[in-house]
């Protein structure tokens, strides 16, 4: 027998009807003992004592309360939902074993003529089949074969077709070559499940379609195709809870993959109008590692339905809860968090995984801004799979980079949904920042997207900074960086400058909250667009207003672009924002009263100045509180003084280095050994990584080290 395999299907999924596929459904052989999918008789004893405690003792009070008032129906949700609790009660209440096998008998009457299609019907199969298992021994012969008969029908179809909804359809393919014991089907059942999942899960443990689809598929109801899993670790014919990729997926789904409000980052088919990860696998998140539980906690709250893996995957220890740390995926993008995450905190996300499938969009290096309880500057998002609204269709949501957060080279469509990844990161606390390179997502040139999140201290806003740097392969070509504010209503503060839009969030009680875009760097013309904003809800899409900003690569095909996004409500002041530009530089101030934020690229060839502070790199953000320098951030630079003789603080190096310090400490990251000089009045040492560094010289207010390759801690006292 020759079992298909749907790995490649990752790039060629559709969920419209396709062509059938025959394929033989197994043959049943030598079956286990009754039940032995998901749970054994022998663990009934241990399940019922949990009912003595909370929270499975509300468990058990739903699941009976759902059994009594629930009448089968020919509905694959109420089959679902009927079959689960009542093979949990089978297993809570011995003494009503027969009545409560009877329920699930009752419930998986109720199949009628069925054509594999979504995942709806998918839950009802998978459910029925470990319903079945658990309540098989208290079953007559007769109705153990009637209802195996219309299993097995369902079964024949998922095999004799290649339906949408694949990873479904391999679970649950696989789940009945399990159930009958048959030796071969379950092999390449096992085989092409596992094929497909691991295709469109990077090895950092991203998934390459975005969010919203590893949340639906993995997270959230989709029992079939989160839970195949679960039943392949239990019968031993495959291991999941200890394979690299997936914990490393479960720590990413639970930790990264959700903004601070619970809605999935917007990027390919996602929709945030929804919170899709609120099925059983949060309460199995432990399995995998204990951080992905800690992650999961914030999810489990509405996990306590009385349902058979609801009960099963809670565990009996306390999970304490923790908050992910900003953090760049090489293979996926880079997380930009708040360090205190709740609704209203800030969290900025820059897009890049080096693989795509059919969910993906062209969203190569786009970002996703949150804040303040809502999605400030966000991508196209998505309704349902081929459809479109308000004039814009499908192909504008899925193939089209003009409705996401991307940059174009002579207007000309990217032409992969996939680039090179992240390129550099260097995550401080006090400035995160990431980088990623377009690859040949771009046809006629390259982009790299540094973005910068400048984090909130007690008398200042967070706020994010992008600095664009972008090649065409001809000289003079013109280049539109384009963003789309959550909003359909922009006011054109300053021409071609400041720009304030009226965030439109889904939640109605978030209100006034604003996002200021200054553009650093003068553009050559700035026009308003209207965009689609894609939400599942019907209620929440609307046309959007986008900025197309155009700009021009010089006589090298070279262009570096500074763009300020500062977000504000009634407790966030908006900044007084202003451009900069110099010999040399182009850039942003960011006004807090006393204090001022000072942004500039350049092209780090040569020592530049702005007032008193000097510097040398590719981007460089400093704090200035009345005359002194409070922090400052260069990537790939070799200096920075907050005064031009550098008699004052501030470092020189021998080679390009990133580096952030904030009162005397940072983080210094460089890609070879390097010679550092710190300056400073009144130096006493240098610690590197907590240790006194090995001084080279000293003289007067300098201090030069030697500092080997890698990231490194320094404090300069």
């Amino acid at each position: 027998m020759t079992m298909p395999s749907f790995a490649q299907d990752a790039k060629e999924e559709t969920e419209e009807p396709v062509e059938p596929k025959e394929v033989d459904a197994p043959v049943p052989s030598i079956v286990p003992k009754h039940p032995f999918l998901i749970v054994k008789r022998e663990m009934f004893e241990e399940l019922r004592e949990r009912a003595t405690r909370e929270p499975w003792a509300t468990m058990k009070k739903d699941a009976i309360e759902f059994v009594n008032k629930t009448r089968p129906a020919p509905s694959h949700p109420v089959i679902t939902d009927l079959a689960s609790a009542a093979a949990l009660l089978y297993i809570l209440e011995p003494e009503n074993a027969r009545l409560r096998a009877r329920r699930v008998r009752d419930a998986l009457k109720q199949w009628g003529d069925f054509v594999p299609s979504g995942y709806v019907q998918g839950n009802a199969f998978f459910t029925s089949v470990l319903a079945l298992d658990i309540v098989y021994d208290d079953l007559t012969q007769s109705e153990q074969l009637s209802l195996e008969a219309k299993l097995n029908e369902i079964a024949e179809q998922y095999f004799e077709r290649k339906p949408a909804w694949v990873l479904n359809a391999l679970a649950c393919r696989t789940l009945w070559a399990l159930y009958v014991g048959s030796d071969q089907p379950i092999q390449q059942t096992k085989t092409a499940y596992r094929e497909y999942l691991m295709s469109v899960i990077t090895d950092e443990g991203i998934y390459n379609q975005g969010p919203g689809y590893a949340a639906l598929r993995l997270g959230g109801e989709r029992l079939a195709s989160s839970h195949m899993i679960d039943v392949l670790e239990f019968t031993g014919h495959d291991k999941y809870y200890t394979d690299k990729r997936m914990i490393k997926f479960n720590e990413w789904l639970y930790g990264y993959s959700t903004a601070p409000n619970g809605g999935c980052f917007i990027f390919g088919d996602t929709s945030p109008a929804s919170k899709p990860l609120s099925g059983p696998a949060a309460l199995r998140a432990g399995r995998f590692s204990k951080t992905a539980a800690q992650y999961a906690t914030r999810f489990t709250s509405k996990s306590h339905r009385g349902r058979l893996l609801n009960y099963l995957f809670t565990a009996d220890e306390k999970i304490e809860p923790a908050v992910p740390a900003s953090r760049a995926f090489t293979d996926g993008g880079a997380w930009l968090l708040e360090k205190e995450q709740n609704p209203e905190s800030m969290a900025g996300v820059l897009w890049n995984a080096k693989s795509a499938g059919t969910h993906s969009h062209k969203d190569v290096n786009s970002v996703d801004l949150y804040a303040y309880g809502t999605h400030v500057l966000r991508n196209v998002g998505f309704m349902t799979l081929g459809r479109g609204l308000y004039g814009f269709n499908w192909r504008y949501i899925n193939l089209d980079a003009k409705s996401n957060n991307t940059v174009l080279i002579d207007r000309k469509d990217h032409t992969l949904k996939y680039g090179d990844g992240v390129i550099d990161s260097h995550m401080t606390g006090v400035i995160d920042f990431a980088s990623a390179s377009s690859g040949k997502a771009i046809p006629n040139g390259k982009h790299v997207r540094n973005l910068f999140f400048v984090h909130p201290q007690k008398k200042s806003s967070g706020y994010w900074v992008i600095i664009d740097e972008i090649t065409s392969n001809e000289p003079d070509m013109p280049v539109a960086i384009l963003l789309h504010p959550n909003t359909d209503l922009s006011k054109e503060v300053s021409p071609g400058l400041e720009f304030t839009c009226k965030i439109r969030p889904i939640d109605k009680e978030i209100k006034d909250v604003g996002l200021s875009i200054l553009l650093g760097t003068p553009p050559t013309r700035v026009t308003q667009n209207h965009g689609l904003i894609a939400n599942s809800k019907r209620a929440h899409t609307f046309i959007g207003r986008y900025l197309e900003c155009a700009y021009k690569t010089d006589d090298e095909g070279k262009r570096r672009v500074v763009s300020v996004m500062f977000p504000y409500d009634s407790k966030h002041k908006k900044a007084d924002m202003a451009r900069l530009q110099g010999e040399g530089f182009t850039g942003a101030r960011i006004g807090f009263g006393s204090s001022n934020d000072y942004v500039m690229e350049s092209d780090g060839s040569t020592t530049l100045t702005h007032g008193k502070v000097a510097f040398r790199g590719k981007s460089i953000i400093y704090r200035q509180r009345l005359r002194d320098v409070t922090f400052f951030f260069v990537r790939h630079g070799n200096a920075f003084s907050d005064a031009a003789s550098f008699k004052k603080f501030g470092y020189t190096s021998d080679r390009p280095i990133t580096i952030m310090m904030h009162s005397g400490k940072g983080v210094v990251k460089t890609k070879t050994r390097c010679k550092i000089s710190f300056y400073k009045q009144g130096i006493r040492d240098v610690l590197v990584d907590g240790r006194e560094a090995q001084r080279i010289t000293k003289s007067g207010s300098k201090w030069t080290i030697y500092i080997p390759a890698g990231e490194h801690q320094v404090e300069v006292r």
